[in-house]
């Protein structure tokens, strides 16, 4: 494996390579539980690959129905915009690439970004709706309108819940996820959402899309994210680059938050994607940003770093949530 190092103003790319001791996986390992760790992999934006280059997307999906068991990725979330035009040719491309995910048996869930919301998300709900989803493995069920979805995974001992959000998450869909919440309440939580934290790490007060129904990043962290203690992290893309901060919740708890989006790059991103290992053992939370498409590592603070968790004490659910009402 070569190691990709950038150096960003997001407008700048200055590319060394350099070799690299390769990442292994014992291929005769098939099943890791018992060992403390686990993976999450975030496909961020695909759009401009769904346009121009379906290669990246393909090689992506590839990678992950190839090496989920062996790499023990428990489940893999895209971010959202996964066309860019919402045009035919985009929808078929991203169909193509998602189902080789779907006959490896990978998990995974999908956000709905901006740009997958032309036609009333018509071509969102045929081709990622639940008609499709709701034979995946850990799939939970989809709001009435099928712009959000839930779903669990189990690792080293202990259940997780993914939620997939709407844009701007109007009231009925805030109202649709409070009640996944209050269904599932000891379980810690993964908000997965196309746009919330910007690359300088700000929360909006204004909604981006619906802008007479829909909730501002503002609202969504402080009035609902913060009142609810299962929620540990939260994911998104939209904005082109890449920033990562903890908050602190109502109930003094660390939230974990991250933004990441390669479309800046050449080629609509190159193929990079953001894999999270968490380790049990260690207390830690390891970031690697790493394109299959080009075999190579991204290296930088905000793409290749660890975090310490106090696993134990951050999903000590005893602290009631304070629901949003």
């Amino acid at each position: 494996m070569r190691t990709a190092v950038f150096w960003m103003n997001e407008s700048l790319l200055i590319l060394f390579l350099s070799l690299a001791v390769a990442y292994t996986v014992s291929s005769e390992a098939t099943d890791l539980e018992g060992d403390g760790r686990f993976k999450l992999v975030l496909l961020p934006d695909t759009q401009l690959y769904s346009d121009e280059f379906p290669d990246r997307f393909h090689a992506q999906t590839q990678w992950l129905a190839d090496n989920f068991q062996r790499e023990d990725i428990r489940f893999a979330a895209h971010l959202g915009d996964v066309v860019d035009k919402n045009q035919k040719h985009q929808w078929e491309n991203a169909d193509k690439a998602v189902a080789r995910m779907d006959e490896a048996g990978v998990p995974y869930g999908i956000a709905m970004g901006n740009h997958d919301m032309g036609g009333k998300a018509a071509h969102f709900k045929k081709h990622f709706g639940s008609g499709r989803m709701k034979g995946l493995p850990g799939y939970g069920g989809h709001s009435r309108n099928e712009l959000n979805s839930y779903y669990t995974f189990s690792a080293e001992g202990r259940d997780f819940l993914l939620l997939f959000l709407n844009i701007d998450l109007p009231g009925e869909d805030l109202a649709w996820a409070q009640r996944v919440l209050d269904e599932h309440p000891d379980t810690p939580v993964i908000v997965v959402t196309h746009l919330l934290m910007d690359t300088k790490g700000r929360l909006s007060e204004k909604p981006y899309v619906r802008k007479s129904k829909g909730n501002s990043p503002s609202f969504i962290y402080n009035e609902w994210i913060a009142k609810n203690s299962q929620i540990f992290m939260t994911v998104n893309g939209h904005y082109s680059g890449t920033y990562r901060t903890i908050r602190k919740n109502e109930a003094g708890l660390p939230v974990h938050q991250y933004t990441a989006d390669y479309q800046g790059y050449p080629n609509g991103g190159e193929g990079f994607l953001r894999i999270i290992e968490f380790d049990l053992n260690k207390n830690t939370l390891t970031h690697r940003t790493y394109s299959p498409y080009l075999d190579e590592e991204m290296i930088g603070e905000q793409h290749n770093f660890t975090e310490y968790v106090d696993f134990e004490k951050r999903w000590n659910l005893e602290i009631p949530n304070q629901p949003y009402e």
